[in-house]
This record gives C-alpha cells, sequence and structure tokens, in this order.
C-alpha cells in the first residue's frame, strides 16, 4: 500500500469517527475533545497541520497541531458538509482547559449537520441570527452566491450562548 492509499484510508476512517461522535453527541464538540477521542486526529509529530478560513475576508485559525491525516478528515467532514461548524467564544475551550495561543485563533465547534442555520458555498454553519443575517446580508450586497438560510433541527444541548 502506498503513501497517499495511506493517507486517504485513514482520513476516511477518522472523518467518520468525527461524524459519528458529533452526530451521536447531538450537541456541540470541541477540537479539545475530538483530539482525546479520536486516534490519528492529533498530530504527533514536530510539525502539525492547523486548519484555517477565511471570516470577513481575514484568515483565521481554527485548529492547530493535528496530523496529516486529521487535517485531511476535518477538511473533508466540512467541505463534504458532513458536519457543520460553529464560531464561538473561547468559554467552553476554558472549560475543557484547553486554549490555542494564537491571536488568530476563531474557537470553533463542530454540530451535526442537521443543526447548521445558514449554508455557505464552502460549509455549513450555525451561527447566531445576528450573526447569519449580516453574513446573508452581505453576500446579497456584494452580489455573491451559494449562501442560504437554513432551518436547523434541534439538537439536545447547543453552545448558542457562546456563538458570536
Amino acid at each position: 500500500m502506498n503513501a497517499t492509499t495511506q493517507l486517504d484510508d485513514l482520513s476516511e476512517k477518522i472523518a467518520n469517527a468525527i461524524v459519528n461522535l458529533v452526530d451521536q453527541t447531538d450537541g456541540p464538540v470541541t477540537f479539545s475533545r475530538i483530539e482525546l477521542e479520536i486516534p490519528g486526529f492529533r498530530g504527533a509529530e514536530r510539525s502539525t497541520w492547523g486548519y484555517v478560513i477565511v471570516a470577513l475576508g481575514q484568515e483565521r485559525l481554527v485548529w492547530s497541531g493535528m496530523s496529516e491525516a486529521g487535517y485531511v478528515a476535518l477538511s473533508k467532514v466540512l467541505l463534504e458538509r458532513r458536519v457543520a461548524i460553529q464560531h464561538v467564544s473561547a468559554s467552553p475551550y476554558l472549560l475543557d482547559n484547553c486554549v490555542l495561543y494564537d491571536e488568530d485563533w476563531l474557537p470553533s465547534l463542530l454540530v451535526p449537520a442537521r443543526a447548521a442555520n445558514l449554508e455557505t458555498p464552502r460549509r455549513l454553519l450555525r451561527a447566531s441570527d445576528q450573526c447569519r443575517n449580516h453574513l446573508l446580508a452581505r453576500a446579497a450586497s456584494d452580489g455573491k452566491y451559494g449562501y442560504r438560510a437554513r432551518l436547523p433541527t434541534p439538537l439536545r444541548f447547543t453552545a448558542d450562548q457562546f456563538s458570536l
């Protein structure tokens, strides 16, 4: 088995584990919990991977310290819309005693895809009503396509009180 096939197989296994964890939790899941519960997500080597998104015109770090397979898995579950991402304050991470010390960090959680209330061209989001409405209005005024409000289904518990 070549290295590419091994990476593909491991990243698919990690992606499936992420989706299962998020769906079974039926609520928000921190990346620190994913690191603890999903083997292979966290990078063991000195050089690790970080997942970056562009939010309101700025590059922001979602999570770092991942293995290459973990990075590929996270990219896959977000881009394939198998889970949704929710940007939050650092509070949920303070409860986990885990904070990234990076000025570009955008604390985020994963939630089941069905909990998303906004579809964007690249991923599903769960956002506060104010943030969702702002993003929809901005996309409309900029002539950007692919932004659509969604009706989320209820979760067992949410982190909406921490939403940005």
